[in-house]
Parts: structure tokens; sequence; C-alpha cells
């Protein structure tokens, strides 16, 4: 019986001493469902030490698994000795607040909960904050750091779409169904 509980207990430190992977559910009054975010620390990771943070916007239809499975944001995490941060931008918020619904807050999520949040939580160094994106993603990290580029060091983008002002029809995020544009 010794055996059984020593073992049962050695696995369970050597899992919690292995995984640095943390989910975060943030219930928000600007999103229309629960945000799931997974954080990536460094296994190394001491609350005392402050690590760059970057922020990894998923694509369009994604969620906040899809870094995760294009690469191992955990082997990243321990490799770069940073904190990777991946927010879930629902199925299509394009991370903006929508002017016609107003559940579809993601900027105002992003900058009022989220940032602050894991600055928080997190030894942070604060010189050190990027944000980036894939397609949809990428969008979102050009707008976020145009909006307030004082609280990231760069801003990056793989595939995503740069031309702001075409997306909000386009993506059902600026008018209701059956309104008229008034051209």
């Amino acid at each position: 019986m010794k055996k059984i509980i020593l073992s049962i207990v050695l696995v369970f430190v050597l899992q919690q001493v292995t995984v640095a992977q943390e989910q975060l559910v943030y219930q928000s009054k600007n999103l229309p469902k629960p945000d799931t975010t997974w954080v990536f620390k460094p296994k190394s990771y001491k609350k005392a030490e402050k690590l760059p943070v970057i922020f990894l916007l998923h694509g369009y239809s994604g969620n906040y698994k899809q870094w995760h499975t294009i690469m191992d944001a955990q082997k990243y995490a321990d490799e770069y000795n940073f904190i990777i941060v991946c927010p879930d931008g629902l199925f299509s918020s394009w991370y903006l607040n929508s002017p016609v619904k107003p559940d579809w807050q993601f900027e105002n999520f992003f900058f009022d909960e989220l940032y602050p949040d894991i600055k928080k939580k997190y030894s942070v160094d604060e010189q050190h904050i990027f944000i980036s994106g894939l397609s949809m993603g990428g969008h979102g990290a050009f707008y976020l750091f145009i909006k307030r580029p004082e609280l990231f060091s760069s801003a990056g983008s793989t595939s995503g779409g740069i031309k702001l002002s075409d997306g909000f029809g386009k993506f059902g995020l600026g008018r209701s169904v059956g309104q008229s544009s008034g051209k």
C-alpha cells in the first residue's frame, strides 16, 4: 500500500514540475461567452524573474489551441525563456469592438481584462511585451498595437489582413443584417 501511495504522490509531483501550461477562463461582460486562454510559462519559471511575453492571436474560425497545434508552444517557452499567451478570439471577433453587437467587445476585453490580468498573475518584463497573430489574429495584432502602441515592444502578422476599414461590414461586425450602408 505504501508503494502505491508513494507512486501516486511521485507522479503528481513530477506532473506539476513538468507542466508549465496554465488554462485561464475569463467570464467577461465584453464577450458573448467565456474566453479560454492558454498561458505557457518556461518550466524554469520563477516569480522573481521578469520575463518577456508574447500574445499569439489565432485565425478566423480557430481557437486558443490553434497556436499550440501549429507549434509546440511549451517547447518555445522553455527554449527562449518567455511567456506565451494564447487567448481565444472566438470564432470571428477580429479582435475588435463591434459597433452593433454590445457583447462583442474584444478590444475592451483585451485591454481592460486580459492584458492587466496577465501582468498581475505573472512576472512580466514590461519593456518586452509583443503581440502577433495568424490571419484574423494578424489583423488583430496590428489593430491592437495601433490602438495602444505604448503597451507593446512590437507587433507581427502572418497572413493578416491589414486594411482595417474593409472588414466591418464584410465580416458582420459593422452593420446588422439588412441595415443599409447609407451609400
